[in-house]
């Protein structure tokens, strides 16, 4: 078998797509480190190795830097075992696509809980709960595949916790119409590589970043 490459992950705190990769790290089991950086002043090294200047990057044996968190997954997912990935390539091909939807939902979620504009608020919840709906069909449960956890489980976690950490949101009764989704994300939150992804204030500082970007939100909550 293969040595597994020193593997060094750049990231930042609250970022959920930095995430996905660490729950893919935790749940193989392979040793990797981590370097925080601030997005919001990040040093000149950072600009060089990652072109959109975001998390994650994924730094292998010190020299070759892999961006774009769908693109680590996948790499991780070759190198390592478990395989979380399904070998036929249609059936791959399928959660691949499930994964970028993910991102999709992801952009009309952060829109949700950063706008101070009502109407793009009231908008953005509509649009976001109808497009998880479309999630319902294709879930298994307990994780999206069924009884195997695979790298679409690790995509839509971060999206979940964050949910889940905003009463408007996880109390939304949208809810009503998806059980499956709702029991997927339940069955993610609670699952031990997501709980191990978590920093110690995740939290708490998503809740903050709320307050403070998405005023609408917080007063739904209360």
């Amino acid at each position: 078998m293969n040595t597994v490459p020193k593997l060094e992950l750049v990231s930042f705190r609250l970022c959920p797509y930095v995430q996905r990769a660490v729950i893919t790290l935790k749940q193989k089991k392979v040793p990797f480190s981590v370097k925080e950086i601030d997005l919001y002043n990040p040093p000149e090294w950072f600009e060089k190795i990652s072109p959109a200047g975001r998390v994650p990057v994924l730094i292998v044996d010190g020299q070759t830097p892999l961006f774009e968190s769908a693109v680590i997954n996948d790499y991780l997912d070759e190198i390592t075992e478990p395989k979380l990935n399904p070998k036929d390539p249609l059936a791959k091909a399928k959660e691949r696509a499930w994964i970028e939807f993910g991102s999709e939902l992801m952009s009309v979620f952060y829109s949700v809980y950063t706008t101070d504009d009502r109407v793009v608020f009231d908008s953005s919840m509509k649009e976001f709960f109808e497009t998880l709906s479309k999630l319902e069909p294709e879930v298994k449960g307990p994780f999206f595949r069924g009884g195997e956890f695979s790298l679409v489980d690790t995509s839509y976690a971060p999206l979940f916790l964050r949910l889940s950490f905003i009463p408007a949101l996880w109390n939304h009764e949208a809810w009503r119409s998806m059980p499956k989704v709702r029991a997927w994300a339940e069955s993610l939150i609670r699952h031990p590589a997501v709980l191990e992804s978590c920093p110690s204030d995740l939290r708490e500082g998503i809740v903050a970043y709320v307050k403070k970007s998405g005023p609408f939100l917080m007063k739904e909550s209360q």
